[in-house]
Formats: structure tokens, sequence, C-alpha cells
């Protein structure tokens, strides 16, 4: 991989493990900073690496992305649902409905906290719902894309105002969100239109000192707006100020790309650069199966203490030790799910 790449798959690395920090703690400070800009991130990224040029007509473009996002999604839910049904069915633990978290596999709205077994499967839904909205809006100048993504993001934030919760949970693929997440992909499509990933890369390495300063004020910034402002999370359309909120999650994002960069160019702890790296390759993988592993992790340390998975999400050295779990258990599983496509097309060339 070039290494003009390379730093887009530490900032998804970097992206994903801020996910999984963000599903473990309570009450943190540090968990409302990360969802201030997690997800924004990723929907950003996707816009930088979206090429329209690859895709001149619409079909086959959607045939692409079905496969790459629909088809693991529809894999990864039934398989953790069919778990979670399992598991609830063993312990004899009360659940409301197996089957109605099975049917939102089609609705796959996370507003109304429906997709319990796996919750941040919403995520991929959604952003194929932000490139079927985006493509069309592609083809038109720039000022017009941003005129047409924002706009798309205002009827969003009207009808929430005008229609509340009753609004947001009719909607399948959380095209709520989808629409709030037009901008950011938007955004990040027309900074590459300009430029390229390399020429940013290079950029920043050229400029080091003042590439430094500016990942410090972006996240000085972030810092400060995350204790005035209050959390806000895109899977529950919880937003808070929407303007507020794209602003602290291009903070977010800003300081995520620049230090991703930084750190691609330096040879401190070349494994753990690697590794980033690979957890960003991998990211929609580690999306989609660390929840369960979390939630047991949490579960099983809550009985050992006596207490509960929250209060054992609140204290942050309990926190820590369990992210550092599930990190560990979800590569682990991540590496035979990738050995396993492997065999899958080695046998299909061999066939």
């Amino acid at each position: 991989m070039s290494r003009r790449c390379e730093y887009i798959d530490i900032a998804k690395g970097l992206g994903i493990l801020a996910v999984i920090w963000g599903h473990i703690i309570v009450g943190h400070w540090t968990g409302k900073l990360v969802y201030s800009f997690h997800m924004p991130l990723f929907f950003f990224i996707s816009g930088m690496l979206f090429v329209k040029e690859k895709y001149p007509k619409f079909g086959p473009f959607v045939k692409v992305r079905a496969r790459r996002l629909l088809v693991p999604y529809i894999c990864y839910f039934v398989i953790t649902w069919a778990l979670w049904a399992l598991f609830h069915w063993v312990s004899h633990s009360p659940v409301d409905s197996y089957w109605a978290p099975l049917f939102q596999i089609v609705l796959a709205q996370g507003s109304g906290q429906f997709i319990v077994h796996n919750s941040p499967l919403w995520f991929i839904p959604c952003l194929f719902a932000v490139e079927l909205m985006y493509y069309p809006i592609s083809k038109f100048k720039d000022v017009w894309v941003f005129v047409l993504s924002m706009t798309v993001c205002g009827i969003s934030i009207a009808l929430e105002h005008s229609f509340g919760d009753s609004y947001l949970l009719t909607l399948p693929w959380n095209l709520d969100a989808a629409m709030m997440a037009l901008p950011f992909y938007a955004m990040g499509n027309l900074w590459m239109r300009h430029t390229s990933l390399e020429k940013v890369d290079g950029w920043i390495h050229s400029h080091f000192l003042l590439s430094i300063g500016l990942v410090l004020i972006l996240t000085a910034g972030l810092v400060a707006a995350t204790f005035h402002y209050p959390g806000i999370s895109m899977g529950y359309s919880d937003y808070g100020n929407e303007y507020v909120f794209h602003a602290r999650a291009l903070l977010g994002i800003g300081s995520t790309i620049v230090f991703s960069s930084l750190l691609a160019h330096t040879s401190f702890i070349p494994r753990l650069r690697n590794y980033l790296s690979w957890l960003g390759r991998v990211s929609l993988d580690i999306m989609c199966t660390h929840v369960p592993v979390k939630g047991i992790l949490l579960l099983a340390l809550a009985i050992a203490l006596e207490s509960s998975a929250t209060a054992v999400g609140r204290n942050i050295y309990y926190a820590l030790a369990v992210f550092a779990v599930t990190l560990l258990v979800v590569t682990v599983m991540v590496c035979w799910i990738d050995r396993g496509r492997e065999l899958i097309r080695a046998k299909k060339c061999n066939g």
C-alpha cells in the first residue's frame, strides 16, 4: 500500500478505536469527545475516496456499493442476531421479542434502539443511503454540490424540529442521519476535487511543525467544545445544536487526518503504525463485531464484581481493561474472518 493511502487507513483505524471506546465508557468526557466526531470522520473519508469517474453510470455504482456494504451488513446482522437470541434463550433473560430485532434488517433504524443485538450496524445502510443521495449531486459544480448537500441537511433539521421522534422513527436506513451526514461526505469529496490524497499527505509531511500546531489547535478546540456542549449520537439522532455538531465534527476530522499523516511518516513504533493501518483496512468488520464482544466482557466483569455493566463502564480503569480485551478478541476474530475470505477467494480462483 502506498504511503498516501496509509494515512487514510490510519485515520480509519483511529476512528474505529474511538468507536469501541465510545461504546464502552459511560459518563466520561472522553466518551463525549469521541462521539462528537467518530462517525462524521467515516462519512468524510468515504467522500474523499469516492471517484465518480470510476462509475459513469448509476446502476453499476449501486451494484458495487451494495455488494461491498449491504452483503456484509446482512451477514453480520443475521449472525449477531442469532447469537444474541441464543444467549438470551439459554440464560432465560427477559426480552420483549426475539423476532422484532431480526425484522429490523430491512428498516435498519437505530434511533429508537431497535437494533438491540448490534447497534452499530445502523451505520452501514446509512452510508449506503448517503452514497445513493450523493451520486446524482456529484455531477454538479462545486458550489451547487455544497448548496444541495446543505439543503438536504437543512430539510432533515426542519423535519426533526417539526415532528421530533415521530419523524425519526419512521425513516428506514437512518435516513435522517444520512441527510445530516451528507455534507461531511460532500466536503470530503469536494476537497479531493481540488487536490489528491498524495498531495495532502505531501503538504502535511513538508510542513511538519505547522501540522503539529494544527493538530494541537484543532484538538484543543474539540476538547473545549466537548466540555461546553452536550454529548451527541448520530445513531440515535441526538445532535444538540446541529450547526455546532457539524463544526465540532470538522475539528475532530481535521485533527485526525493531519495526525494520521504525521504518524504515517514517522518511524516511531512502526508496529503500532502498521496495526492502526490494519485496523483501518478492516474497520467495517470491527464495527460489526465489537459490540457483542464488549457486551459479554462488561457483563462478565459486572457479575464478578457483583455490580452492573453500566457501573463497570463508569469506572475508567475497568473500562480501559474491557477496551483492551475487546480489541484483542476482535483482532483475533477479524484475522480468522480475513483468512476465511482468502481461502474462499483462493478456491474460486482455482475453480
